[in-house]
């Protein structure tokens, strides 16, 4: 299952079918024992809690990581993640246009959409589908306290301990 709703609805008694658990030599169906039953639910609840617990100790590391000034994620546009540290450092070719597009920005000579044209002409490209910067992503990146060294995480603001790439 990928998750408990899973196991709820494919319940082999309501829908007349039989589950192979191939890992558990076991098949599960209306006419499965009762303990086999017990013993797959258990299994299942000891699933959720694992994974419950994962996603509050991978909470609690970003927070600690973001305490210390740290990004506590995946590096946003104009920096790259540098595995060695798990720091973000500012990337290579985005970094400079991540500046540009700022400086432009503040001449209010450009909207949106003829920003991300000139930043499309120059090089900067969504990193996922290699076209044009969004105008929504274009806005949040412009509207982002990151960029100048102090970030929102869990609800509260932090003073970054990497490189900014632009004054506030």
């Amino acid at each position: 299952y990928r998750n408990l709703r899973d196991y709820i609805e494919l319940d082999p008694e309501k829908m007349d079918i039989s589950i192979h658990l191939i890992k558990d030599s076991t098949i599960l169906s209306k006419h499965s024992r009762s303990q086999e039953k017990f013993m797959h639910g258990i299994r299942v609840l000891m699933a959720k809690q694992y994974i419950d617990n994962l996603g509050e100790e991978v909470t609690k590391g970003q927070t600690e990581k973001a305490a210390q000034g740290q990004w506590p994620s995946y590096a946003p546009l104009g920096y790259k993640n540098r595995l060695e540290d798990h720091k973000i450092v500012p990337h290579p070719e985005e970094a400079s246009l991540v500046r540009t597009a700022f400086e432009l920005a503040s001449s209010g000579e450009y909207s949106l959409r003829k920003l991300s044209y000139i930043l499309y002409q120059h090089g900067l490209r969504g990193r996922r589908s290699g076209k044009k910067i969004a105008m929504s992503t274009l806005e949040r990146v412009l509207k982002n306290t990151l960029y100048y060294g102090r970030f929102d995480w869990g609800g509260k603001t932090y003073s970054g301990k990497y490189e900014p790439l632009i004054s506030k």
